[in-house]
């Protein structure tokens, strides 16, 4: 079964998701402070510790549909 890592990247702080191809519903994991700085070694940290098997970026839109500013 595929572990997935959704990733919610934000200026200050990182959202993951943690979601299996069974349940196909994503659950809140943990969220990281750091941003650019330990954000990435602390991403890499997670997969590793829950076995993910592929990641999912969020992408930013706006209210209007439109690609956002971040």
């Amino acid at each position: 079964m595929k572990i997935y890592l959704g990733i919610d990247y934000g200026k200050s702080k990182i959202g993951l998701a943690k979601a299996d191809e069974e349940t196909r519903i994503a659950t809140p994991l943990r969220v990281l402070r750091g941003g650019r700085v330990s954000g990435p070694e602390e991403v890499k940290k997670v997969v590793q510790e829950e076995e993910v098997d592929e990641i999912v970026v969020g992408y930013p839109l706006s209210l209007s549909g439109e690609a956002g500013a971040q």
